[in-house]
């Protein structure tokens, strides 16, 4: 898994974490894909091939992340949450 990949999938593990959103109910109101957090986290397709995120699906994941965040009034982490 490349590495934009593998934060894409920290911005989302976070989030789901944060709102205690299901990885299929993200997926399919995000992006109209149930398995895509499955498939994020194994790191392959169905086929057995590495997943890669387009450009276009992860900006419209990030902005569902955002608006949910809004919608629910939750905060995003910030950096020096983390330490």
């Amino acid at each position: 898994m490349d590495t934009r990949t593998a934060s894409l999938l920290t911005e989302i593990e976070a989030f789901l974490t944060e709102t205690q959103m299901s990885p299929s109910y993200f997926g399919k109101r995000a992006v109209g894909n149930s398995e895509l957090v499955v498939r994020l986290r194994a790191g392959t397709t169905p086929a057995g091939k590495g997943v890669i995120v387009r450009p276009e699906t992860a900006a419209k994941l990030r902005d569902f992340i955002r608006r949910e965040r809004v919608k629910r009034s939750v905060r995003a982490p910030q950096a020096e949450d983390a330490a």
